[in-house]
């Protein structure tokens, strides 16, 4: 099994710095105007600006759709 150094998925330390949580956690500008043109209401905003943070869009995973057989 590889170890986890080697793997994709991101390492949380077990206490970050101020400028690690604002590297990883600050909205760009792109996120910002994205998010400004999707989403109608501030609950929604907030929700999809959670959803597009690096480090849960690294674990969430969508199933991809089969054709049905026959049916």
């Amino acid at each position: 099994m590889t170890s986890i150094e080697r793997t994709a998925y991101p390492r949380f330390t077990r206490a970050p710095s101020i400028k690690e949580l604002r590297d990883l956690y600050t909205p760009t500008p792109t996120d910002v105007a994205f998010v400004a043109t999707k989403a109608r209401g501030s609950a929604q905003k907030f929700a999809l600006m959670i959803l597009r943070q690096p480090s849960i869009s690294a674990w969430i995973t969508f199933p991809i759709p089969t054709p049905s057989l026959g049916r």
